[in-house]
């Protein structure tokens, strides 16, 4: 779950990108493992 002050300044039309950047960020951290 993202920070929710952060999430709520995410305009609706970026959220797109942030979900993407949100994964990638998920699966870069992965692969560190």
């Amino acid at each position: 779950m993202p920070n929710r002050l952060f999430y709520l300044d995410v305009q609706q039309e970026d959220y797109q990108l942030y979900y993407i950047a949100m994964n990638f960020g998920n699966c870069f951290l992965d692969q560190l493992e």
